[in-house]
């Protein structure tokens, strides 16, 4: 049965549903360790998208007119057919990861927003990231049973960090820090409604301001994006069955559930009602 409904309307949400892919098959998850003299020449892989990741030393890249340095913290992504040159720092071998797999897209416009991508980030959470590595390598090498399902989860993970980090380096705002503070404040806290003043004063900045940045940010006004929140909290609630709609609206900080089934319907395209049926 072909669900009856639509995503979250909004410019952020528009934007984040392009990256949704599937892993058809993993070719190989490799770890190399300060290799002597290390280079590839105009390498292209047909078969596989690849993704690589930096723990020590150096290595310069060529990937068309672009050229770039990798060192540790350094992620790298070349969608199939990407033709890319590299050496290694003769005075600083580099060590690194690299994971070649089939990437997905489930649907259209998923595969242009991953070609889009920049082929290197410096990512901030490098001890996570290099953890999930070497979890992938090991799960890749004892082959577990349910390993390759396995793999291709943290493939999918490490992808979504990937996506998340080059959008937020294209959504650089000063305050930033503060800004995501409130963001995950409002996460911890969605049954809670928060006045645009109460939220200026906790960031430390004035109600104008605040309201600038953050839209500048999540691509969304504050009170649209804590709608969208609880709406996203509330079908997660409804589809599990084990709430009512009056039940979820009170959780959820909705004194009228009649606002509250209008809200879902608009921003859903379906009733409360409806959706804990599908």
């Amino acid at each position: 049965m072909e669900t009856p409904y639509r995503t979250l309307d909004g410019p952020a949400d528009a934007h984040n549903d392009r990256f949704d892919a599937a892993i058809r098959h993993v070719g190989f998850v490799l770890y190399r360790d300060r290799p002597i003299d290390w280079s590839i020449n105009k390498l292209v892989n047909q078969r596989h998208d690849i993704i690589a990741f930096a723990t020590a030393g150096r290595a310069w890249y060529r990937c068309g007119s672009e050229r770039f340095e990798a060192r540790r913290g350094t992620m790298l992504f070349f969608p199939r057919g990407t033709s890319h040159s590299a050496r290694s720092d003769p005075k600083a071998p580099w060590s690194f990861y690299s994971v070649g797999f089939h990437l997905e897209p489930t649907a259209d416009g998923t595969l242009d927003a991953f070609h889009e991508l920049p082929h290197r980030l410096r990512l901030a959470n490098v001890t996570q990231i290099s953890d999930t590595f070497k979890q992938l390598q090991r799960l890749w090498t004892t082959r577990e049973p349910g390993y390759s399902m396995a793999c291709r989860g943290l493939i999918l993970l490490l992808m979504q960090q990937y996506a998340a980090a080059a959008v937020r380096a294209n959504r650089r705002v000063p305050h930033s820090e503060r800004l995501q503070r409130i963001i995950k404040h409002l996460h911890d806290h969605v049954g809670h409604i928060y006045a645009v003043g109460e939220l200026a004063d906790m960031a430390g900045l004035s109600e104008s301001r605040f309201r600038l940045l953050f839209s500048q940010l999540t691509g969304s006004s504050v009170t649209r994006y804590q709608n969208r929140l609880r709406i996203q909290a509330a079908q997660d609630r409804l589809a599990s069955g084990q709430f009512r709609v009056g039940e979820v609206a009170g959780q959820l900080g909705f004194r009228d559930v009649y606002y509250f089934s209008r809200l879902f319907k608009r921003m859903t395209g379906v009733s409360p009602s409806a959706w804990s049926q599908t």
